[in-house]
């Protein structure tokens, strides 16, 4: 097995070709090796003519495999595919119908069904053209005599011999093929678990720098405030102003490392979630004082469906917190002189009970191919909003990441240019809290 991996694989082909590499390989070795046995076979029954040009088949055969070894994999087809197809015709011409009758059978293997990077319409014109080619052979052989007339058994040997050698090459290209596959999967594996460890290095490092750099920004953020406040007392405005701009820009620069933080905690699985019975209306009221500066700052009208006796669940109080922030505050970003409506409510489906939330807006809306975009990291719906809105497109991937923590579901309705509704459902398990 591992002699044969030997021969047939190689470092530098891409995973999409592989297997019609590893196809051409075996095809053009087997190929060789029955034309090999052919030549003493032609050469006893005194057609040297065909005894030589299964040496040249040799020749082009090798040159085949060693242009597919190089990559080029379509093009080491051409030459291997006109040597059956001129093998056909000769064959065809000096012995008869049976010699090669299911030579331009065999091109169809390489040209239309292995090749991944021919085009479907591609492989019609290709079959379609093969078919002519086979049908104007059958049409020759009907009204021609073959040059070499052969007694009927040897014939019939000739018929056996070819059909032998097909039913072998059919059954090792099915081994041969499960091999590439087994080959194909394993070189998956690793280079997902290559990627995987990358990505995880990536999370972890990023997780500690992270770390490193919120230290100092604190300190930067509580320096300033304290100088801001003495400038304040003194009376000196532009070194408030400064101070404050300062300040401002800390904040932001300290939300956008806490978002990469979060991320880079679910990417490398370090995430803890603590959950205790919390009570919801004043969890609720908590966000809603949060962002109310916000949504007044887009002269929105806010709206709060929540019935005072929903009582208490069990969940992560800080991460069901963060969720809640993230939508209302993308709902006010995207959202001008309209509406956001936030309703909260349980449900029982299954024999599970949910707290579920629904955060809408009258805002501008996403497109329904866009939508799978939303979740991806550093990712919006379209390039524009970036521009107009900012943003870092973190945001909805650590509230997916968080939701698939807690098991939750989310859901996300939108019709653009009349706003957007996202339904979050997380399971309320009270074992969790005891």
């Amino acid at each position: 097995m591992n002699f044969l991996i030997r021969i047939f694989q190689v470092e530098n082909i891409k995973t999409l070709n592989y297997r019609f590499y590893f196809a051409n390989n075996y095809a053009l070795i087997i190929g060789s090796f029955v034309h090999l046995c052919f030549i003493p076979i032609f050469y006893y029954l005194n057609i040297s003519v065909l005894a030589l040009y299964n040496v040249f088949s040799i020749f082009i055969f090798t040159l085949s495999f060693i242009l597919n070894r190089k990559g080029f994999h379509t093009a080491s087809t051409i030459p291997a595919t006109l040597e059956i197809l001129l093998h056909a015709t000769l064959a065809i011409y000096f012995i008869g119908w049976e010699s090669g009758f299911f030579y331009p059978l065999l091109a169809i293997i390489p040209l239309v069904f292995s090749n991944p990077a021919t085009e479907k319409s591609h492989k019609i014109i290709i079959a379609i053209l093969l078919a002519g080619f086979y049908l104007s052979l059958k049409y020759f052989a009907n009204s021609h005599l073959p040059v070499v007339q052969l007694e009927k058994d040897v014939i019939n040997n000739l018929y056996f011999m070819n059909s032998f050698f097909i039913i072998i090459g059919i059954s090792t290209l099915v081994y041969y093929f499960s091999l590439a596959s087994e080959i194909t999967e394993n070189k998956i594996d690793k280079e997902r678990d290559k990627a995987n460890l990358a990505n995880q290095a990536k999370s972890i490092f990023l997780a500690n720098m992270s770390h490193e750099l919120r230290t100092p920004l604190n300190a930067i953020i509580g320096y300033s405030e304290m100088l801001k406040d003495d400038a304040d007392e003194l009376g000196n405005k532009q070194n408030a102003k400064d101070l404050s701009r300062i300040t401002n820009a800390g904040n932001h620069l300290l939300i956008l490392i806490n978002s990469i933080l979060d991320l880079t905690k679910i990417e490398a699985g370090r995430i803890e979630l603590e959950y205790q019975s919390v009570n919801i209306r004043p969890l609720i009221d908590d966000v809603v004082s949060t962002v109310n500066p916000i949504i007044k700052k887009g002269n929105n009208n806010f709206v709060i469906n929540c019935n005072d006796t929903i009582g208490s669940a069990c969940i992560d109080q800080t991460r069901v917190k963060q969720i809640l922030f993230n939508l209302l505050s993308n709902a006010c970003k995207f959202t001008k002189d309209g509406t956001i409506e936030l309703s909260i409510y349980k449900e029982n489906k299954k024999q599970q009970e949910w707290l579920c939330f629904n955060v809408a807006d009258t805002g501008i809306g996403i497109a329904s191919h866009k939508i799978e975009e939303l979740f991806k990291p550093f990712m919006q719906a379209d390039i524009s909003t970036t521009r107009l809105y900012g943003g870092t497109g973190l945001g909805l991937t650590i509230i997916k990441g968080f939701i698939s923590l807690m098991d939750g579901l989310i859901n996300i309705e939108s019709t653009l240019g009349k706003g957007t509704t996202f339904t979050i459902k997380l399971p309320i398990n009270q074992e969790l809290c005891k």
